[in-house]
């Protein structure tokens, strides 16, 4: 393979209109995005042979903004969401 392609879903509404997010792949550049969209999110990553020395991929995210679904008044769960890959 000679890239590595996310796909996702982000909890972005009316009220909460961005996410951000960071990802890190193996010793690749951080890609920084500004998520606006909750369907069709996707972000493709350039691999090289010395991704694949390793004999692994490791993906790292950081998340600057989440908030949970109690903070947005949509229910109870007070889990801090941001994005959801799809498999």
């Amino acid at each position: 393979a000679k890239s590595l392609t996310l796909q996702f879903q982000a909890f972005v509404f009316d009220g909460h209109p961005e996410q951000m997010v960071s990802i890190k792949v193996n010793a690749h550049e951080e890609i920084k995005l500004s998520i606006r969209s909750p369907k069709e999110n996707q972000v493709t990553v350039l691999l090289d042979a010395a991704d694949w020395e390793k004999g692994y991929v490791l993906v790292q995210f950081q998340f600057s903004n989440p908030i949970s679904p109690k903070q947005a008044g949509h229910s109870i769960d007070d889990r801090p969401l941001v994005a959801g890959c799809l498999l």
